[in-house]
């Protein structure tokens, strides 16, 4: 039997135990952490399958903590479920969650929604690297894109995006040009340089005067699609589905 991992994330360390007797007979390995520091340090270093956050961390820490980890190239993926005091409905959920449960839940229903949400994400939710100097828009752009379904974190240059790329391959990149450091262009001539195995999808969104010599470069660079900013959201949704669509066939 396949086992799991679980990251349960609360202060109250009885809270953690019943919960680690709760799942000792399932194929769940269970990681505690008691602080907001510790759970995003554990999160990075066993990727768990699920993270079971408590929210009500003192200060606040649970909101800072699932932030922390949906930026993150390597725990952007991993879903968090809530462990509140309060029942919640769907729509009462942050927009990070996916799913919540009461710390009195029974170990049989706490079981359930564990392999209910890791049935989900089993369904392969593609993951997108946003690359742009404008924090503001990386943001905005990665929040958005989780909204539509996709895992998506960013980078501020084509430095930064090529040390995410030595963690993790995305199933497609959301690249600007005009940048410091390593412009967009730079960076597709390393990416095509250092890839091992099938290209990654590289959607191109640039605020850069937009000239067919520009788009003929960027589309021979291997750019699946070259938008100019400002671009509709749907436009932007709509290449980044077709990339990952054309992705996964190629594997």
């Amino acid at each position: 039997m396949t086992e799991h991992t679980l990251l349960v994330v609360d202060e109250d360390p009885s809270v953690r135990q019943r919960i680690r007797q709760d799942l000792a007979t399932c194929p769940w390995r269970v990681v505690e952490a008691s602080n907001g520091a510790e759970a995003v340090e554990l999160a990075k270093h066993h990727v768990p399958d699920v993270i079971l956050l408590n929210t009500a961390l003192a200060g606040g820490d649970s909101e800072a903590v699932a932030r922390t980890l949906k930026w993150d190239s390597v725990t952007c993926a991993i879903p968090i479920i809530v462990l509140s005091a309060v029942e919640r409905s769907e729509e009462q959920l942050e927009p990070w969650a996916a799913d919540s449960i009461l710390p009195t839940t029974a170990a049989s229903v706490l079981a359930a929604k564990l392999q209910h949400v890791l049935a989900k994400q089993k369904l392969h939710q593609p993951y997108v690297l946003v690359v742009d100097d404008e924090p503001d828009l990386v943001e905005i752009l990665t929040a958005v894109l989780r909204e539509q379904g996709f895992a998506a974190s960013g980078a501020h240059n084509g430095r930064e995006a090529l040390e995410v790329l030595r963690a993790v391959r995305p199933n497609a990149i959301l690249l600007d040009l005009d940048m410091p450091e390593v412009n967009g262009w730079e960076f597709l001539a390393q990416l095509r340089v250092t890839e091992r195995a099938e290209p990654v999808r590289v959607v191109i969104l640039t605020g850069k005067d937009q000239s067919m010599e520009d788009r003929t470069r960027g589309l021979g660079m291997g750019a699946s699609a070259y938008l100019l900013k400002p671009c509709p959201v749907d436009e932007i949704i709509r290449a980044l589905r077709d990339a990952v669509s054309t992705e996964r066939l190629d594997v």
